[in-house]
């Protein structure tokens, strides 16, 4: 669970909160996170191939549930009613706007991450670290990412091409475009292994975005995007450990 009680969340604040497969794997962990989950829910799980996916389903949904109970606690986590963009992406019914609040979703083999922040857009992307596909840089980003990517020594390319592709999903995500939004209409352009640049020429506002990474142990990259409300300056990241009693 989130905690014993209620949550605070303010406005310039995003908590990011981290759930590992491995620490949700007990029949009786599983029987309380279906518990959770709307029939429709339950339906669109057990349509996935395959049962590691089922069961990072009813985490991840589980999970989005009870945090936003405990920053909500008059609502109980069943309660909770969803949407679904064009793209799949899901976000509170408009019954629940009077809470402000808002978050983004993204799992990758191993691990689930959901960003919640208030009055604000934001997005989050996870990978596991792999190979660095040098064919897929060069079609989907820009020629400025492929040409930082080509010249590193093959035993860091595949860590900085994760980079670049949880920030550009991150921000996809934010938008609400997904991959429809172009990879390669935008650009990380990094000075040193810790500062980087955001570029695109058709978003008016570029230079409000703000993106925080932060790599999991060693097998994954995590990136946020997030567009702030217009008073505040610069919304810190806190990172949370999702845990089950």
């Amino acid at each position: 669970m989130p905690g014993s009680g209620p949550l605070s969340l303010a406005d310039d604040t995003v908590d990011l909160w981290l759930a590992f497969d491995a620490n949700f794997q007990s029949e009786d962990v599983q029987s309380k996170f279906l518990a959770l989950l709307t029939a429709q829910e339950r339906d669109r799980m057990q349509r996935l191939h395959f049962e590691a996916g089922r069961r990072q389903f009813a985490l991840a949904r589980s999970l989005l549930r009870q945090v936003l109970s405990a920053y909500e606690p008059d609502v109980a986590p069943a309660l909770w009613e969803f949407q679904s963009s064009a793209e799949g992406r899901p976000f509170l019914a408009s019954a629940f706007d009077h809470t402000g609040l808002n978050f983004n979703l993204s799992h990758t083999e191993g691990l689930v991450a959901l960003a919640v922040c208030r009055h604000a857009r934001v997005g989050v992307d996870v990978e596991k670290m792999g190979r660095a596909p040098l064919a897929v840089a060069e079609r989907y980003f820009s020629a400025a990412e492929t040409a930082q990517l080509r010249v590193l020594p093959a035993d860091e390319q595949a860590r900085h091409f994760v980079r670049l592709w949880t920030l550009k999903e991150a921000y996809l995500k934010a938008t609400g475009t997904g991959l429809a939004g172009g990879l390669s209409r935008m650009s990380f352009v990094f000075d040193s292994d810790a500062e980087f640049r955001f570029e695109r020429a058709d978003d008016v506002d570029a230079a409000r975005w703000q993106f925080n990474q932060f790599e999991i142990g060693l097998e994954h990259v995590l990136a946020v995007a997030l567009l702030p409300s217009a008073h505040i300056a610069r919304p810190r990241v806190s990172l949370r450990e999702f845990r089950v009693d």
